[in-house]
């Protein structure tokens, strides 16, 4: 395999790419890979808890380690006919760290639409990066035949919204049961910007 690229989605390689933050700093974004799963411990520790609210919608303080890592081992091991999970990694003393992560999965590979999940750590918020890595998604997802993101979110969970705000995707929001559910076309078709 080149250098530059990874297994992406379908068997198709994507290049290893580059994100300068708003703050000057450049993270790299590739796909998941199976042996990340520590890395994925590592950043769920250096959430706050209102970040894993956000993401899990509930207390994760009662996981033991265990359960952490077999969760952290589940979302490393990306199904490619289903899934596509790309990780944002920082640099830091000669040590690679995952700092942001969006995925999306399906139940079918003939599905089109899928759920979108996204987190991106306390101190790289509000960078730039949550939204440019849904953007890469989103293409991802349209070349793969799929025409809607779904999600449940918190009523406070703003930051997601905007995101897909900030693309110009249209998003309809449904409150049922505490929770909102997100529908977001994103077939090329929607009013959005071109990727």
């Amino acid at each position: 395999m080149a250098p530059n690229s990874v297994a992406g989605s379908n068997n198709i390689k994507q290049k290893v790419k580059t994100f300068t933050l708003k703050d000057g700093r450049r993270v790299v974004i590739r796909s998941m890979q199976p042996d990340d799963a520590p890395l994925l411990v590592q950043l769920f520790h250096r959430l706050s808890d209102r970040s894993k609210r956000l993401r899990f919608h509930a207390s994760v303080e009662h996981l033991s380690p265990e359960q952490i890592e077999e969760e952290a081992q589940n979302l490393a091991r990306v199904n490619t006919q289903l899934d596509v999970a790309l990780a944002a990694t920082l640099e830091d003393d000669g040590d690679e760290h995952i700092v942001a992560v969006v995925r999306f999965s399906r139940t079918r590979p003939t599905d089109t639409w899928a759920e979108i999940a996204m987190l991106v750590r306390d101190d790289l918020q509000n960078q730039g990066l949550g939204t440019h890595l849904t953007q890469r998604l989103t293409q991802i997802a349209r070349s793969m035949g799929i025409h809607k993101f779904v999600a449940s979110i918190i009523p406070e969970n703003r930051p997601v919204v905007r995101i897909f705000e900030k693309l110009n995707l249209p998003v309809h929001q449904k409150k049922y049961m505490g929770e909102t559910q997100l529908s977001v076309e994103i077939n090329s078709t929607s009013k959005g910007v071109s990727l």
